[in-house]
């Protein structure tokens, strides 16, 4: 028998644990195994699994040292800038998101990457603005497309599921415009009270 609540307490472990790994590589240097458990605080099980993980999804670069003494060393690196990462996490963190049909905190996640993205594309612009001029005018003419589609998609595909299970999307949707607004009410006055001050 399988203990309750052991499925959620596993997938935050495991959540913390990918957290940790990529907080070592995010330097963008090459680190050993043993390097990143270390730091990690990570069991070398867990390591494995995770870095083979992200191997697969792209995320990370392995590489062996054939030029070194045997046991060749084997080393691990990020293939991302930050904000790529951020979006990959984005993507992970946004199905589990809607898995458990919270679709208010997936919005405000939503801003958050997104507010990401175009972070990410003004720091390639500001470190050669004349360089990058037309990579931005072209970021900026397509951005809003790109921007939410994967996103408009799945939401899509979530109420789309929900409605055929019965469920008021509607009801659940005009819900979740009302607890937006009030957060970003709640964060306006915030924001007022900050700049009186």
């Amino acid at each position: 028998m399988v203990k309750k609540g052991y499925g959620h307490d596993q997938k935050r472990k495991e959540q913390f644990a990918k957290n940790m790994i990529l907080k070592v590589l995010r330097d963008g240097k090459k680190h050993r195994s043993m390097e990143i458990e270390k730091q990690a605080q990570v069991s070398p099980t867990t390591l494995s699994k995770h870095l083979k993980d992200f191997e697969e999804s792209h995320l990370v670069e392995k590489t062996i040292d054939l030029k070194s003494d045997y046991p060749y060393p084997v080393y691990y690196q990020l293939k991302m800038q930050i904000h790529q990462v951020l979006s990959w996490a984005w993507a992970q963190a946004s199905s589990n998101l809607l898995k458990r049909g919270d679709i208010t905190k997936y919005m405000h996640c939503l801003n958050y990457s997104n507010s990401l993205s175009v972070l990410g594309y003004l720091r390639i612009y500001a470190e050669n603005p004349k360089q990058n001029e037309k990579m931005i005018d072209e970021a900026i003419e397509h951005f809003v497309i790109s921007l939410f589609q994967e996103d408009l998609q799945r939401l899509k595909g979530y109420v789309k599921n929900q409605a055929e299970k019965g469920k008021n999307m509607d009801k659940v949707l005009a819900q979740v415009e009302s607890d937006l607004e009030h957060d970003y009410e709640d964060l306006a006055v915030f924001e007022s009270n900050r700049i009186d001050r």
